[in-house]
């Protein structure tokens, strides 16, 4: 919800869509095309519709969908400012499930986690959808979780949770700062907790949770295990 309206998406008429009520009375205000309904489940896993939550900033609606079809459209009335692929544009690939994580607007831009080898995250400017940088160094698959900002050793940045580690991105060049292995199973949802130098995790599926104690030394980046347990399953 922002002021008198909430957003949100879903599939109807065969397309999926973006759209907002009025937090009064329910009343649909505007709707936006996203792209095809559905999702890119495992055979026998269907959970169709979209999974990523929308994102507002200022005048503007930023949300994706579980194919990786990702727009920008006014708040005001939904008319579209322009649009990107994740597989198309940037070379990700959807997991199992379909992509799940809310886009992270820091400032003027928006960073998203298409994930593969061309550069798992992704910066674009917020206004015009130009890419101001791809995590080239950082190529690890894209899983569930969603960007978290962070503040570590007295640098900014930005930390993501895959089903192969955790790792910290530079917010102004997507260099990776660091990153530590940390394997997941089957599906890694939920988002990193950062407090001080200390990253923590946790996923479902046996995985367990790991704290990781970050390092930062002369503007180098170290990432240190403090523990691996099964204490907590954060099953979503």
């Amino acid at each position: 919800a922002v002021a008198d309206r909430l957003y949100t998406v879903g599939d109807k008429e065969g397309a999926g869509y973006v759209m907002a009520l009025s937090a009064a009375d329910g009343k649909i205000l505007w709707t936006a095309k996203i792209g095809a309904p559905g999702s890119p489940d495992a055979p026998g896993w269907s959970y169709p519709g979209p999974r990523c939550t929308p994102t507002v900033s200022g005048d503007l609606v930023f949300v994706a969908d579980a194919w990786g079809e990702m727009v920008c459209v006014s708040a005001a009335d939904g008319k579209e400012q322009w649009r990107k692929h994740f597989v198309k544009d940037f070379g990700g690939k959807p997991p199992t499930w379909g992509y799940s994580e809310s886009p992270l607007v820091d400032g003027e831009q928006v960073v998203v986690t298409p994930g593969r080898k061309n550069g798992a995250m992704v910066a674009l400017d917020k206004k015009t959808g130009r890419v101001l940088w791809q995590s080239k160094e950082f190529t690890d698959e894209a899983h569930y979780s969603s960007i978290m900002p962070a503040e570590i050793g007295g640098a900014r940045q930005y930390v993501q949770l895959t089903a192969a580690s955790v790792v910290g991105i530079s917010p102004t060049d997507g260099r990776m700062l660091w990153q530590a292995p940390r394997k997941g199973s089957v599906a890694v949802i939920p988002t990193p907790v950062v407090a001080g130098n200390l990253v923590y995790v946790t996923s479902g599926y046996n995985a367990g949770s790991h704290l990781f104690k970050i390092r930062s030394d002369a503007g180098k980046f170290t990432a240190e295990q403090v523990y691996a347990n099964r204490a907590m399953a954060n099953h979503h």
